[in-house]
């Protein structure tokens, strides 16, 4: 039997926000939605542990369009939600939607690493995929 898998960008937008959240909630964290719009803070959840809160952020894109330039707004945005929401720290979540060839480039490596030393100490940018279970899968770069 074959299951239907959409195609549509905004299922993958809905899969990857439960994946992440259920990532998060894995290890060890309580998330909370915000309960309301935050498109205006680039944050979909508050993971919470005994620790710290963390504003989590999540972007579904395609390797072909990712660029440091497609991250670059959403850390600004969340930045300026952790300051005014006293939240501990920011972390943009990338889940791509396809392969992981366009991070794996050595010129895409070096800008982000670039990108990387020049954040706040308090934002973090973690990429990942959704694996065949539709669970998050964080890709170490």
């Amino acid at each position: 039997m074959t299951l239907y898998q959409s195609e549509s960008p905004h299922a993958f937008a809905y899969l990857a926000e439960k994946s992440v959240a259920e990532y998060y909630m894995k290890n060890g964290a309580q998330v909370e939605s915000l309960g309301f719009h935050t498109y205006r803070y680039a944050t979909d959840f508050i993971a919470r542990t005994p620790e710290e809160s963390i504003a989590v952020g999540i972007r579904s894109l395609s390797s072909k369009t990712l660029s440091i330039m497609r991250i670059d707004k959403p850390v600004m945005l969340i930045t300026s939600f952790i300051e005014h929401e006293n939240i501990d720290r920011g972390e943009i979540v990338v889940v791509l939607r396809d392969n992981l060839d366009g991070i794996k480039k050595p010129r895409f490596i070096h800008r982000l690493e670039q990108f990387r030393s020049e954040l706040s100490h308090k934002i973090t940018i973690r990429f990942g995929i959704i694996n065949e279970d539709d669970e998050f899968e964080l890709v170490e770069l």
